[in-house]
């Protein structure tokens, strides 16, 4: 009989929205339909203003303006246009879709933040990364991308970690609330001009962030607990990370990852075969590294980390 597939692969944080569904989702929705029209082109002034706070709750920054865009690779891909540099430095691996973003604006990718910089770049850095969860204190220049989608208390018990010079923040509520069907995004900086300049900037994408998911936002953060609802978060992701230790042994003894949402591991032939055996999906980062999300349900990580030691013990 064969096993059915479980996803290990993709990185949503399902383990969220098991928390939302079983608090606060089934009161809305609570507005009427003529407030469906084009939203701004920086998004609504009620979510710009809430995000403000969210960021000021999760991080202890504050920042004068807000743009709402189309999920977070929306957010990156408008400041890399915007600033047209010729090379941009990453992790070795980051967010999967960095390599399409930085190629479909035909700029040269680097995946090594500690190379010497070129001239013309600038530097994407992705703290905690994905899939490592390593953390970054500094960027290179004054132009800098800080991808903080994971910088929460969910993800890192190091809050004060992360690039202090960088000159723009990108954020989700994909990876903060698990409400990525939203795709909603955003990028927050202080410069009045810059603010400007990206808001024009942000006309060029094809698609905008629509009202109705706006409007559910603007409800879901009205409505929620939110050091409580990153408190049940960062205590589901960690049940999740001590499933995850159970198969260490099978990779040589290599520690889960502390910070971040993934078990990011070397991995030779023999165990992913093992693992296409067990019907686990993976996403293969190079001939020799897997990562492994951490971020489903509970029960369906649970079950997939005992399908995987039971196949171990028959094999």
């Amino acid at each position: 009989m064969s096993l059915e597939q479980i996803n290990l692969g993709w990185g949503n944080p399902y383990f969220l929205l098991q928390i939302l569904n079983g608090s606060i989702l089934p009161k809305f929705m609570n507005f009427e339909a003529s407030e469906l029209s084009y939203p701004p082109k920086d998004g609504l002034e009620e979510l710009r203003n809430l995000t403000k706070q969210v960021i000021k709750e999760t991080t202890g920054l504050d920042y004068d303006h807000i743009i709402i865009t189309n999920g977070a690779t929306s957010a990156i891909n408008t400041i890399l246009r915007y600033e047209k540099p010729k090379y941009v430095y990453t992790h070795e691996y980051g967010y999967p879709l960095y390599d399409k973003i930085i190629k479909g604006n035909k700029m040269v990718r680097v995946n090594d933040l500690t190379r010497p910089r070129q001239q013309d770049c600038i530097d994407l850095i992705d703290s905690p990364s994905n899939p490592t969860g390593k953390q970054v204190l500094f960027a290179h220049g004054n132009n800098s991308i800080w991808d903080a989608v994971y910088h929460s208390s969910i993800y890192t018990y190091n809050l004060n970690l992360f690039p202090k010079n960088h000159k723009y923040y990108v954020g989700s509520y994909s990876k903060l609330l698990g409400l990525a069907g939203c795709r909603v995004g955003f990028i927050a900086i202080n410069d009045p001009f810059l603010r400007d300049e990206l808001y024009f900037e942000n006309w060029k994408d094809l698609a905008g962030v629509s009202a109705l998911s706006q409007k559910f936002l603007i409800n879901v953060l009205k409505e929620i607990d939110l050091p409580m609802f990153l408190k049940s978060g960062e205590k589901s992701l960690n049940y999740n990370r001590e499933e995850f230790q159970k198969i260490e042994h099978l990779f040589g003894n290599q520690l889960v990852n502390e910070i971040g949402m993934f078990y990011c591991a070397k991995c030779d032939d023999r165990l992913f075969k093992f693992l296409d055996k067990c019907n686990i999906q993976y996403v293969k980062l190079d001939s020799e590294t897997i990562r492994l999300s951490m971020g489903h349900e509970n029960e369906i990580t649970k079950s997939a980390i005992s399908r995987i030691n039971q196949m171990d013990k028959i094999k």
